[in-house]
Order: C-alpha cells, then sequence, then structure tokens
C-alpha cells in the first residue's frame, strides 16, 4: 500500500495545500519554490488521481470546490501530524508542536490566558493557537480536523465527547446601574423575567439550565437586543436596553455601569469542560496540555465523579 504515497503524491498534495491557503496560484508557487505551470501541472496530476475536480477555475478569485474543502481540511491535518513527526524526532525528548484550541469568549479573555503563561515555561517549544467562538461556531469545531480541542460549557457538547470537567461558575443577573428596579436579595424569578433582556445569539440565547428553569416556570421572555458574546451584552446593558444573565466572573467585567446580582439559589452553576471526539489522536504536545489544565484545575462543586486524564 506504502507505493500508493510516492514522493510525487506527498509533493501535489503539499502543492494543492499551499494553493487552498493562498488562493493564488503564483503564491502558491513561490511558496513552494516551484514555477507556476509545475503547480498547475500538480493540481491536474492530483484531481487525476482522485477523479474529483478540486479547484473552480471558472471561479475568480480563486475557489474550491466541495471536494477540494474537505481535501484542504484533511491536509491540514495531514501537514500538522507530520509536522508533528518531524518535531518530535529532531527535538529529542523536549515535547514539541503547535496546539489548537476553540473556546467561547468568556475563556479566552479570563481561564486560558494566565495558564497559557504558565504552560509555556514548562514547555517553550510548544506553540499554542486560540479560537475564540461563539457556541455554534464551536460545535463545527469540534468536528474540524484542525483544532485540538475545545474549552466550553459541559452542557452544549455533544453526546459520547470526551470530556474532562475544569471549573464551574456561578450564574448571575446583570442590570442597568441606572436602573431602579427592586430585586430582592436573593432574586427571585418574578424580580427580573418581566424585563427586557439582552441575550446572546439568536439560536442560543440563554445556558440551557437557564432556560429551563423560566420555562417550567411558565414564563416567557422578552428579548430586547441579541448580542454575540458577553462584552457587547454588557454594554447593551450599560446603556439600559435590558437585564442579562450571564457567568458572574464576566458579569463583574470592570468598565461597565452594571449591577450584578448573584443568582446561585436560582440556577445551577454552569460547569465548564475541555473536550475532544473519543478516539481522536493527541500528540504529545496536547496531552502535556491537558494533563496540565487538569492538575491545575479549579474544584468543581456540581460533579461528584472527577474524570481523571485517560492519556487517549
Amino acid at each position: 500500500m506504502t507505493e500508493d504515497f510516492s514522493g510525487d503524491y506527498i509533493s501535489w498534495l503539499r502543492s494543492f495545500y499551499q494553493l487552498a491557503e493562498l488562493r493564488s496560484f503564483s503564491r502558491a508557487a513561490e511558496s513552494v519554490g516551484r514555477s507556476q505551470s509545475t503547480v498547475t501541472y500538480q493540481l491536474k496530476k492530483l484531481e487525476q488521481r482522485l477523479g474529483v475536480e478540486l479547484v473552480n477555475r471558472r471561479a475568480s478569485p480563486l475557489e474550491l470546490t466541495a471536494a477540494g474543502e474537505q481535501l484542504y481540511m484533511l491536509c491540514q491535518q495531514l501537514f500538522r501530524l507530520l509536522q508533528q513527526v518531524s518535531n518530535q524526532v529532531n527535538g529529542g525528548a523536549e515535547v514539541c508542536g503547535n496546539i489548537v484550541i476553540a473556546a467561547n469568549y468568556g475563556i479566552t479573555t479570563y481561564y486560558l490566558p494566565p495558564r497559557l503563561l504558565e504552560f509555556k515555561k514548562l514547555y517553550p517549544k510548544v506553540s499554542v493557537e486560540v479560537r475564540p467562538q461563539p457556541i455554534g461556531d464551536l460545535m463545527k469545531s469540534y468536528y474540524a480536523p484542525d483544532v485540538d480541542m475545545l474549552l466550553t460549557q459541559q452542557n452544549v457538547l455533544p453526546e459520547g465527547a470526551q470530556c474532562y470537567p475544569l471549573f464551574s461558575a456561578e450564574m448571575a443577573l446583570v442590570t442597568p446601574g441606572s436602573w431602579n428596579v427592586p430585586i430582592s436579595d436573593p432574586p427571585r424569578l418574578e424580580d427580573f423575567v418581566h424585563l427586557p433582556f439582552v441575550a446572546f445569539w439568536r439560536d442560543y440565547p440563554l445556558d440551557g439550565n437557564v432556560a429551563r428553569v423560566i420555562g417550567e416556570a411558565g414564563y416567557t421572555l422578552n428579548i430586547e437586543q441579541y448580542a454575540s458574546f458577553f462584552l457587547p451584552i454588557l454594554m447593551h446593558v450599560s446603556l439600559g436596553r435590558g437585564v442579562a444573565v450571564m457567568d458572574e466572573f464576566q458579569a463583574r467585567t470592570p468598565g461597565f455601569d452594571v449591577k450584578v446580582h448573584s443568582l446561585s439559589r436560582l440556577f445551577e452553576r454552569r460547569v465548564y469542560a475541555l473536550s475532544h471526539r473519543p478516539r481522536q489522536y493527541l500528540s504529545p504536545a496536547v496531552q502535556k496540555f491537558i494533563a496540565f489544565l487538569l492538575e491545575n484545575r479549579e474544584q468543581v462543586e456540581t460533579i461528584e465523579k472527577k474524570i481523571a486524564f485517560s492519556g487517549r
């Protein structure tokens, strides 16, 4: 079977990968050190080999076909693994390589930066790319071959995901600082469910547990404004557009004219977790990072059974 993967075939894939990355024949040729005509020839040979058209030659600027987009994603994974092989062999016992993390905005703003700083001190030859994304895009990234792991709310992960709880956060009600709305201590649902709401994106406006509790109580929210993540939500609340429910550590971001009320009596704590696909290949660098986060994780109060790092 190895004869199917000759040096020519790898070279064709490499040229296609650069073409897909740069979306230009001339720039791809320069990147791989070949002439433009050679890259064009290699693309034609690759298409003949695979029996599909990879590039829409009628489009300007350059576009990939559906088959081309699929091959591009596979090439991302292939060349990352080849780079990992090179790094591990040449790097000796020292852990090297790249890690790609997709995470929601709160995680990338508050949780990851100090931990990445400490991890980098331990493994200076490991580079980490963090991609902040809304929940909808995170679920797409879960299946992306170029993403090593997700960091997000545990309750939005696909069924069967390999999951390692990291920390939990209380939910909080955020109200405009200029409003004199009477809020009980502790707050009750009837204190705020009738008010206009500023919510997260339309397909996932509230935490699932929060939405369930409000729905079971028979209330329907009046959503005044949607926003993509917690910072614009806080800005809208500051301007008096409505109230919001979010993690307390996000709600207490400095610089906004808001009041924060703990909702620990009404809603369960939100659990954040690290996850990846079952049986997904984890490079040595990724395994080290997962172990590092688990060794330094905070106590998760809402989980009785801790999940130990399996290394798989």
